[in-house]
């Protein structure tokens, strides 16, 4: 249960940050970097939960 609903928060976090970022300037000029350090979540973790190799 614990890792659901760490997996939740992280999810919330990234969509909260990109969310306030989008308000400043397009999806396209959004880097991970800078949606990472916005969100405070650790790159690795967000190529954890959306890249899938």
């Amino acid at each position: 249960m614990k890792g659901n609903q760490r997996i939740a928060l992280t999810k919330r976090l990234l969509q909260e940050g990109l969310i306030r970022l989008l308000e400043k300037k397009p999806l396209d000029k959004i880097s991970v970097t800078e949606l990472c350090g916005e969100s405070g979540i650790n790159q690795a973790t967000f190529y954890r939960h959306y890249c899938r190799f």
